[in-house]
């Protein structure tokens, strides 16, 4: 059996990726070097705070959609939608990975067309 101090996810002060994702959408092993590199620290996680393993939890939040159909006679309808119409994009910290999150997306809006044959 390997100590904790072997294993290059957990060294014993702090927690590693096993894999990192690069710009071109390739997967990298993680290795110990890496860890102590300034160019990757915010891929590792101090485990040395209590709270590194507590479940995060935002509360309660909105999301306004609004859709409106019009039925131009029995086979068409126009659409238009509307999501996050209020813009509301709470942020919230994450005491899990000492970050901010935001919950919603961005406002966007689209139409369609459905023809009934």
């Amino acid at each position: 059996m390997e100590s904790s101090y072997d294993n290059p996810v957990y060294d014993g002060k702090h927690l590693n990726p096993v894999y990192y994702l690069d710009g071109n959408g390739n997967y990298h092993r993680f290795t110990s070097e890496m860890a102590t590199d300034k160019r990757f620290a915010d891929l590792v996680l101090d485990a040395g705070t209590l709270d590194i393993f507590q479940e995060d939890s935002f509360g309660s939040y909105f999301l306004l959609n609004l859709r409106l159909t019009k039925e131009i006679g029995s086979h068409v309808s126009v659409a238009f939608c509307a999501n996050n119409l209020l813009r509301s994009n709470p942020k919230r910290w994450a005491r899990s990975t000492q970050q901010y999150s935001l919950l919603n997306p961005e406002l966007y809006y689209g139409a369609e067309v459905n023809i009934q044959f």
